[in-house]
C-alpha cells in the first residue's frame, strides 16, 4: 500500500472550514498515514537560546495543534502525528555569526524534543524551504548537516520518545541548493518529502541516478490548496506514476485542510485526498468526503 502523508496548517481560516467539514461527520484524517501539523515556529528572539516552538501569541496556535492531533487520532488510531517546522529561512538569525553557529544551532536542536512531548506528537518535519527568507544566506551544507545530525541525536537520545520521526521537505530543485547533502539526508532521515508540486522532474534530481537519495525514503509532493500548482484538472496521475516508475514508498499533500476548498459552503472538497485515498487503498473515502 502506498503510504499517504498530508500535512494541516492551524493559522487561518482553512482550519475553520476543516472543523465545519468535521463537524458535519467527514473524517479526512482516517486515509491518511501521517499527519504534520503547521507550523511549529523558529523563535530566535534571542540567538544564544533559541527554541522550536507553536507561539502562544498567535492564539489560536496551541489549542488548535492540540484539538487536530486528537481528531486525527481519534479517526484514525494508527495515524502518525508530527510537528512541521516553519520555513528553513527563520533560522537565519541562528548562523549569522559564524563562530557562534553550532553552538546556537545546537540550542535549537536540543529545543525540538521538548515541543514533542508538550504536544505529544512522533516526531518532526523540516519545511526546508528558504525562498521568501532572503535564499540560504550563511546556512552552509556543513551548518545544515550539524543541525540534521544534532537533532537525530538529540531524539535518539530522549528515553520518552518511542521511535521518533524526523522528516525534511525541501523546495530546491537540487539539494544543494538548499545546503543539502545527499549522505547526510540518507543517514539521518526518515524521510525526504520533495516538494515537487508542479514539478515531477524534481524527483530525478533527487533520486540522481542511484546517487542520491535513497528510494525508499523518498515522497512524490503535490499540492492540492488552491494556487498555482494545483494539478491540472486534478490530475495526480503524473505524481503516482513517479511513485510506480521510482518504486518509492508514497505521496505527500500540502495541504487537507485547504483541499480543494468550497467557498460558497465553507468547507474543503477533499479532492485531492479522495483521489490519493482511491490509489493508495483502491477504492474511494467510504462515506464520501464530499458533499
Amino acid at each position: 500500500m502506498t503510504k499517504i502523508l498530508q500535512s494541516t496548517y492551524v493559522g487561518d481560516d482553512a482550519w475553520d472550514r476543516l472543523q465545519k467539514s468535521i463537524r458535519a461527520g467527514k473524517t479526512p484524517f482516517k486515509y491518511i498515514d501521517r499527519l504534520e501539523i503547521g507550523f511549529a515556529t523558529v523563535n530566535t528572539t534571542d540567538p544564544d537560546n533559541s527554541r522550536l516552538e507553536y507561539v502562544i501569541n498567535e492564539w489560536p496556535q496551541p489549542t488548535r495543534v492540540t484539538m487536530t492531533r486528537d481528531q486525527a487520532k481519534y479517526q484514525n488510531r494508527d495515524i502518525e502525528v508530527i510537528a512541521q517546522m516553519d520555513h528553513a529561512w527563520r533560522l537565519a538569525p541562528l548562523v549569522a555569526d559564524p563562530r557562534k553557529a553550532e553552538t546556537r544551532l545546537d540550542t535549537f536542536a536540543a529545543s525540538i524534543p521538548k515541543l514533542l512531548k508538550q504536544y505529544n506528537l512522533q516526531g518532526i518535519d523540516f519545511d526546508w524551504e528558504f525562498s521568501g527568507g532572503g535564499g540560504v544566506g550563511k546556512m552552509t551544507t556543513d551548518l545544515a548537516s550539524f543541525l540534521f545530525t544534532q537533532t537525530r541525536y538529540y531524539l535518539n537520545s530522549d528515553k520518552d520518545l518511542n521511535k521518533p520521526i524526523m522528516t525534511i521537505t525541501p523546495d530546491a530543485e537540487y539539494p544543494l541548493k538548499e545546503a543539502m547533502d545527499f549522505d547526510v539526508l540518507n543517514k539521518v532521515f526518515d524521510g525526504i518529502i520533495v516538494q515537487s508540486y508542479g514539478r515531477v522532474y524534481y524527483i530525478d534530481n533527487y533520486l540522481n541516478n542511484g546517487h542520491g537519495v535513497k528510494p525508499s525514503l523518498l515522497y512524490v509532493g503535490l499540492c492540492s490548496e488552491p494556487g498555482e500548482f494545483f494539478p491540472d484538472d486534478a490530475d495526480i496521475s503524473p505524481y503516482t506514476k513517479k511513485v510506480r516508475e521510482n518504486n518509492v514508498p508514497g505521496l505527500y499533500a500540502w495541504r487537507v485542510d485547504n483541499d480543494d476548498p468550497d467557498l460558497a459552503h465553507q468547507v474543503p472538497k477533499y479532492t485531492i485526498t479522495t483521489k490519493l485515498t482511491h490509489y493508495s487503498r483502491g477504492h474511494p473515502p467510504d462515506p464520501p468526503l464530499y458533499p
